[in-house]
């Protein structure tokens, strides 16, 4: 039976592996312009009007969970079940129509929260744009459909593009004296172009989805999987975003720039988890169906490779921070070189947390999902109220650290149902400290 998995795996790596290296082509060919415009707009902003920015970027992230409705990996394991096309056409039709009325919800909310959040008023119309534009999320429901199809290439050559012609647009900007207001427009533009791509692409692949297939007793059965997932997006985005926005109210925008960009640049590489797991995921679960033992031996191997990574770039960070720092932002975020020292760190979690998500989705423990996300939203938000007053930036930074480790490792621990994901991370933590013992000694 190994034997024949592995022939399978096999066969279908080429397939897996190129799907892969689309993915990874578009985030190394992205990953410089991105970095080249934040630093331009870090440094021509200045670290207030940056932070600013940032501000309104984290409280405006509420809407992509709530768009979403939990049901982003739900889709992938629909879709592997799917008997036909039409039945792929129902579960298309039935999770947009539900995801367009969580954009709604989301929008409503934010709204109707703006008089409680500290927006000058000139700067509300860059608030409503954000909210609006993140609405569009709910459309990303495509681009699940590339992933289960494992063709990334055309959705990955057209993200190339939109982000190439972004970029070049919010550089002139900047070049011709243009702002925070034409950087939030741009930003807007750019959220609304890349998802509105998934809906076209999806067209040009597979045809027109006709609505008229959605199914609300099938979708309400998914929210009934999903509500969990929901709550644990939204718990989420609190313990990835509550920093900024807790640093913004009891410090200021200046230290929330000073922050922000160290935060950006560790938190550039978070892009390789996810498309390594996005392209095994849908193979996995084809292998846990069939044998226990080989799908749990895959999943070991997937966390090791996650964890060597992020430790290779979090130590290479951590040493050369002040450099790192300098060369990039110049002398006035010379703050941000021990905040990026701490917050690399924390991608560790990170890294390894790609594969929990989409492991309890596969084993339908959805509810520990949000379980470990709310330890880590509760404890950011406490370690920021004890750390910020007395460590400003440096403190969030750690509170980030500890509530990311909280998350996605040691609240395993509560429950013997996610305990084999948290013995699964302890032998990749094991591998540091004993040089990959387990690989090169039988």
């Amino acid at each position: 039976m190994k034997n024949q998995l592995d022939t399978e795996l096999l066969s279908s790596a080429s397939k897996i592996l190129g799907n892969l290296s689309w993915l990874i082509i578009e985030r190394l060919f992205a990953l410089p312009m991105v970095l080249i415009v934040n630093i331009a707009i870090a440094r021509d902003l200045g670290a207030s009007l940056f932070g600013t920015l940032n501000y309104l970027l984290a409280i405006t992230s509420i809407i992509p969970p709530l768009a979403a409705l939990g049901l982003n990996s739900i889709i992938i394991r629909e879709l592997s079940g799917a008997g036909s096309a039409k039945d792929e056409a129902r579960i298309l039709a039935s999770t947009l129509v539900f995801r367009l009325g969580g954009a709604a919800v989301g929008c409503l909310l934010s709204f109707l929260l703006l008089p409680y959040l500290r927006i000058p008023g000139d700067q509300v119309y860059l608030y409503v744009l954000l909210v609006l534009s993140n609405s569009f999320y709910f459309l990303q429901l495509f681009d699940f459909w590339f992933q289960y199809k494992v063709k990334s290439a055309p959705v990955s050559r057209c993200k190339i593009y939109i982000v190439i012609a972004f970029s070049i647009l919010k550089l002139a900007a900047l070049w011709l004296g243009h702002g925070l207001e034409a950087i939030v427009v741009l930003q807007s533009v750019e959220l609304v172009a890349v998802n509105l791509s998934y809906a076209i692409l999806y067209r040009l692949y597979s045809g027109a989805l006709d609505l008229r297939l959605a199914n609300t007793s099938y979708g309400v059965s998914l929210l009934k999987q999903s509500y969990w997932l929901i709550l644990s997006g939204v718990a989420a985005v609190v313990y990835l975003k509550v920093d900024q926005f807790m640093l913004g109210q009891m410090l200021g925008s200046v230290e929330v720039g000073v922050y922000s960009a160290a935060a950006r640049l560790s938190e550039v590489w978070y892009f390789l988890p996810v498309a390594i797991v996005q392209s095994f995921f849908p193979r996995l679960l084809e292998i846990e169906r069939i044998d226990g033992n080989a799908y749990r031996h895959s999943l070991q191997k997937i966390c090791d490779l996650l964890l060597v990574i992020a430790f290779v770039l979090a130590v290479l960070a951590s040493f050369y921070s002040e450099l790192i720092i300098g060369i990039v932002y110049g002398e006035q975020y010379s703050g941000s070189a021990m905040v990026l020292a701490v917050h690399i760190w924390a991608g560790v979690f990170v890294f390894m947390r790609a594969l929990l998500s989409k492991w309890l989705i596969a084993e339908k423990l959805l509810f520990y999902s949000f379980v470990t996300q709310g330890v880590g939203a509760l404890a950011n938000v406490l370690l920021n109220l004890v750390l910020i007053p007395d460590y400003g930036v440096v403190g969030s930074a750690f509170a980030t650290l500890l509530s990311y480790a909280g998350a996605s490792y040691f609240s395993l621990f509560l429950s013997r149902k996610t305990m084999p994901m948290a013995r699964i991370m302890t032998c990749s933590l094991m591998l540091i400290p004993t040089l990959g013992r387990r690989y090169w000694v039988r």
